[in-house]
């Protein structure tokens, strides 16, 4: 296929998953079950859960971007940990969800902070 053939196929997808509600959600759902093993049932218990605030920093659902609240798993296992906003699963992301890396970044931060003072 060529490049302009796809891009076609992507604009006309995307008008559809814009205009139709019912095939967003379709996605949506189809995305839960294949990434993550979760129904929209789930996902939403989960959501209730953490009142609809990001595991971490506790911002709402409402206050993320467009994606709202992310499910973040363990990628080794492939376990669900709970729903992040977008800044903190990309926080654990870049740090490959090592603890180590996380708290020398930790450490990095606190040390400029003394430097400061």
């Amino acid at each position: 296929m060529r490049s302009e053939e796809i891009k076609l196929r992507d604009k006309i997808r995307k008008q559809i998953y814009n205009s139709r509600p019912e095939v967003k959600q379709r996605l949506i759902e189809r995305n839960l079950m294949k990434n993550y093993g979760l129904t929209i049932q789930e996902h939403q218990k989960l959501q209730e859960s953490q009142n609809y605030q990001c595991k971490i920093c506790k911002k709402h659902k409402k206050d993320c971007n467009k994606l709202g609240l992310v499910v973040d798993h363990n990628h080794k296992t492939g376990n669900v940990r709970s729903l992040l906003c977008n800044d903190c699963n990309l926080i654990i992301g870049h740090a490959k969800d090592s603890v180590d890396i996380l708290k020398k970044c930790i450490s990095y931060l606190e040390e400029e902070l003394n430097n400061v003072s």
